[in-house]
């Protein structure tokens, strides 16, 4: 008897999860034999990424650039950013992603206004 609850408990089980999953959405399925089948639509790509936290890294990026652009002045990290680009591979790639670019620029202008 305790191995048909088991089983009877297993089976709820599986359709619960199938039925939360299905929550998110559904598409049905034809079969060859004419049944159609429901199945939970998996969510795509761009559904799965973790954009807060995307975001929070590229803001993150653009206030440290912005910070030091402002401390070490526009000569001193252009010179930095040159020294990083005649490197290789990664400093290439470093020397890329530190470039002053225009968000850059008025991160350290509202640091200069805000601080000096």
């Amino acid at each position: 008897m305790q191995k048909s609850f088991r089983d009877f408990d297993s089976r709820v089980h599986r359709l619960n999860q199938k039925a939360a999953a299905m929550a998110n959405g559904y598409q049905a399925k034809l079969r060859r034999d004419g049944l159609i089948e429901l199945a939970p639509r998996r969510p795509s790509l761009i559904g799965r990424l973790p954009w807060k936290h995307i975001a929070f890294v590229a803001v993150s990026a653009v206030l440290y650039k912005g910070w030091l652009l402002y401390s070490l002045g526009a000569e001193t990290y252009g010179n930095t950013v040159t020294h990083l680009s005649a490197g290789e591979g990664v400093e290439k790639v470093g020397a890329f992603l530190m470039q002053i670019d225009p968000a850059t620029r008025v991160v350290a202008q509202l640091m200069g206004h805000a601080l000096g």
